[in-house]
């Protein structure tokens, strides 16, 4: 039976998947072959829900002979990056060179950059294809990749795990931070690449579920007579600690809590409303004075109005005299 093998051929993530029948484990070095080189790689994972690559196979599992190149093209690659600096400097491109790669068969090389904006190397893809005398290829990496390239010991005093096992680099937002009630303004939460750490995705969606159950920050909750505002939600715990009327904080179990219903108004009935306004039993208007008094009281707020506003009208003040316009 066959079956769909996730080969990696560099740190960056350059995949390929291949189908192959042999009994391979994950973990084996594989040299595998594409039109256009010939590469060995690891196998990774196995992939069955993916299509192998067109025009691609696995040829064998890499030999010593097999290693020793790639040990030998390993060396090659700081004479290839003084060669990539040099031409990028004398071209006047700014550009960063990072890492390299090359093929098993030394037919194609690989070279990864780190650049503030779009840099046009076109022209230095030619001088490099021709004093390399190999096909060459351009990325551009942002900060996270150049970190995954370079390796390092994060804050936690462990390997990186961009470096160890992460493939796919997730967006990490200030909203993982708020929910973990951590400070935004703290530098711990920051990696080597001097982005927010990769690690604060992994529980994310444990906080996002607790607090979707409880309610806010701010509700009043009562149990008997027990009864407070939550001033703070530990999701880690499955707890929540709330405030009570004489400043006293406890920590309780949110699920046992009920949140303090609103009173509402009491408003008087449409038919008491009815009666008391002018109206008798039988629906007809009582004759009354009360629509008089309203319309005198009217007359008199509109006679008050226009007073004031007949108070607040400018005085036209005399012209000033000036040395043209004197007395004669």
């Amino acid at each position: 039976m066959k079956k769909i093998g996730k080969v990696r051929f560099h740190k960056l993530g350059k995949f390929g998947y291949f189908d192959f029948e042999n009994n391979f484990s994950v973990g084996d070095w594989l040299v595998c072959e594409t039109d256009n080189y010939v590469d060995m790689g690891r196998l990774i994972s196995i992939a069955e829900d993916k299509m192998p690559d067109e025009n691609s196979s696995i040829l064998r599992i890499a030999g010593e002979s097999d290693h020793k190149k790639k040990e030998s093209n390993n060396l090659l690659i700081a004479e290839f990056l003084d060669i990539a600096k040099s031409e990028a400097k004398r071209l006047c491109l700014n550009m960063k060179m990072v890492d390299s790669t090359i093929t098993l068969d030394r037919t194609h090389a690989t070279f990864f950059f780190t650049a503030n904006s779009r840099v046009d190397f076109r022209t230095l893809v030619r001088s490099l294809a021709h004093k390399l005398r190999c096909r060459i290829e351009m990325y551009q990496v942002r900060a996270r990749e150049e970190t995954k390239l370079m390796g390092g010991i994060g804050v936690c005093g462990q390997r990186l795990c961009c470096d160890r096992f992460l493939q796919d680099f997730k967006h990490i937002s200030v909203a993982m931070v708020k929910n973990q009630n951590l400070n935004v303004s703290v530098k711990g939460i920051k990696g080597i690449c001097g982005k927010l750490l990769c690690c604060l995705s992994y529980e994310d969606d444990i906080y996002r579920e607790f607090k979707k159950t409880i309610p806010k920050v701010g509700t009043m909750i009562e149990k008997g007579d027990v009864q407070g505002k939550i001033v703070f939600i530990s999701p880690l715990k499955k707890q929540v600690t709330i405030r009570c009327p004489n400043n006293s904080y406890i920590d309780i179990d949110p699920y046992t809590f009920e949140p303090v219903k609103k009173k509402t108004a009491e408003f008087p009935s449409v038919d008491s409303n009815f009666a008391n306004h002018g109206h008798d039993e039988n629906g007809s208007i009582k004759e009354k004075d009360s629509f008089t008094v309203i319309a005198e009281n009217n007359n008199k707020n509109k006679e008050i109005n226009n007073g004031q506003k007949a108070k607040r009208e400018p005085i036209k003040r005399k012209k000033r005299r000036t040395r043209g316009n004197k007395r004669k």
